[in-house]
């Protein structure tokens, strides 16, 4: 249900200096106003197209339907409470025309925190001129943050070839990586970018987890369940094994992607005994894969 904030957001997209788009709406079985909101937007404007789920399929598979939909050369998500500058497009495609191994083009973002306070945050995963899959992803790991580069613009062929999205915690993180393994990341230095911080963050990990699961995936038996990342980095070793590429960038991936869950998965790893046992053998894996 995005009644509150779905017109303003659909405004920013329409509002684009680089007009030729179409705009694919999917409503997630909303029980509020917000299907009448974008059918009013749409009478107004016929680059956007309106689907509607009969009910909740979760907000990954929701996103996988608008992905599927779409038929352009360029596609970007885009959430019910986001804010793109009149520029951001235009300023992204301009990346991709013009290297042909960059598949996805994200910008610096500006937060609105639950007070009202805007902050800008700048996530450095770019991966210019990087041809290592593996360095790609490691890096990918170390400076993740917010992963708000899942809202970038990237090529609809490399987005489409990731689908179905993964339904656990930090899927956004899973696709990432995926698109890491296919190409180049660019980074628009600018904050064009805008996203709320709900105020749910503020609760505790286990509560915000609990959240997240529901929301992704509210049909099945594990919703609310997952406590750890494990399901997460279990799931980007899974995807990366279908990628043709060198066994020794496979191995180097399962070992950073090994680290990354590890350090996400506990709240105080330098004293958790599975933590010390677990970064024992990550340790051994990487001199395995140093000699390979």
């Amino acid at each position: 249900n995005g009644e509150k904030l779905i017109a303003e957001a659909v405004t920013s997209l329409l509002a684009q200096e680089m007009p030729d788009f179409e705009l694919i709406i999917s409503d997630n079985a909303s029980t509020d106003n917000t299907l009448k909101i974008c059918e009013e937007l749409q009478k107004k404007d016929n680059r956007i197209l309106i689907y509607r789920n009969e009910k909740n399929v979760g907000s990954v598979r929701n996103f996988d339907f608008v992905a599927k939909m779409a038929t352009g050369k360029y596609f970007m998500w885009a959430s019910h409470d986001d804010l793109w500058s009149s520029e951001y497009i235009k300023k992204c495609l301009i990346p991709l025309e013009s290297n042909k191994n960059i598949v996805m083009v994200y910008t610096h973002n500006s937060c609105i925190q639950p007070d009202g306070v805007k902050i800008i945050e700048k996530t450095d995963i770019s991966t210019v001129g990087m041809t290592s899959a593996a360095e790609r992803v490691k890096k990918l790991h170390r400076n993740a943050g917010r992963r708000t580069a899942y809202y970038g613009l990237s090529r609809t062929e490399a987005v489409q070839s990731t689908l179905p999205g993964s339904r656990t915690l930090s899927h956004d993180h899973v696709f990432l990586s995926q698109m890491a393994v296919l190409g180049q990341f660019a980074c628009v230095p600018e904050p064009l970018f805008t996203y709320r911080m709900q105020s749910h963050l503020s609760k505790s990990s286990e509560q915000i987890r609990g959240f997240y699961q529901q929301m992704i995936a509210p049909d099945t038996r594990w919703a609310g369940k997952f406590q750890t990342l494990w399901p997460v980095g279990l799931g980007i070793c899974a995807r990366i094994t279908k990628n043709k590429i060198p066994l020794k960038d496979k191995l180097s991936i399962y070992w950073s992607t090994l680290g990354w869950t590890l350090h996400h998965s506990y709240a105080d790893p330098e004293k958790n005994k599975i933590y010390a046992a677990l970064l024992f053998v990550r340790r051994k894996f990487k001199k395995l894969i140093h000699s390979a």
